[in-house]
C-alpha cells in the first residue's frame, strides 16, 4: 500500500478537518451562548435600576411636597431646640457630657533601652 502524500487537497477532504471544524463550531456556540446570557442579565438589571430610579424620583417628589408644606415648621422647631435650647411644655431634656480620658504620655527617657538580643530572649523565654 502506497503512502499518501500530504497535500492541501487531501487535508481539505479529510475527516480530521471535519472534526476540527466541528470542535471550533461547538466552542464558538458556547461562547456565543454565554455572552447572550450575560447580555440578558445586564438588560434585566438595567430595567430594574430604571424602575428603581422612577420609584425613588416619585418618593423624592412626595418628600419635597411634604417638606414644602410642613418642613418649614419642622426646621424652625429643630433650630430652636438645637441653637436656643428650647423645649416643649412637659418635655424633659437630658444633656450627656462625654468626659475625655487622660492618656499618660511616656517620655523616651523613661523607656529602657534594650538590645535586640535581650528583646529576642524575652520574647522566647518569658
Amino acid at each position: 500500500m502506497a503512502k499518501k502524500e500530504f497535500t492541501i487537497k487531501n487535508f481539505l477532504n479529510s475527516n480530521l478537518l471535519f472534526i476540527v471544524l466541528i470542535l471550533i463550531l461547538i466552542f464558538l456556540s458556547f461562547s456565543l451562548f454565554k455572552e447572550l446570557k450575560k447580555r440578558k442579565e445586564k438588560e434585566r438589571e438595567m430595567i430594574f435600576k430604571k424602575e428603581e430610579i422612577v420609584r425613588l424620583e416619585e418618593e423624592n417628589k412626595k418628600i419635597d411636597e411634604m417638606a414644602s408644606s410642613q418642613g418649614i415648621d419642622i426646621l424652625k422647631e429643630r433650630e430652636a431646640r438645637l441653637k436656643l435650647g428650647l423645649k416643649e411644655p412637659g418635655e424633659d431634656v437630658t444633656i450627656i457630657i462625654k468626659q475625655m480620658e487622660e492618656k499618660s504620655v511616656d517620655t523616651p527617657a523613661e523607656e529602657k533601652i534594650e538590645s535586640n538580643l535581650i528583646k529576642w530572649w524575652k520574647r522566647f523565654f518569658y
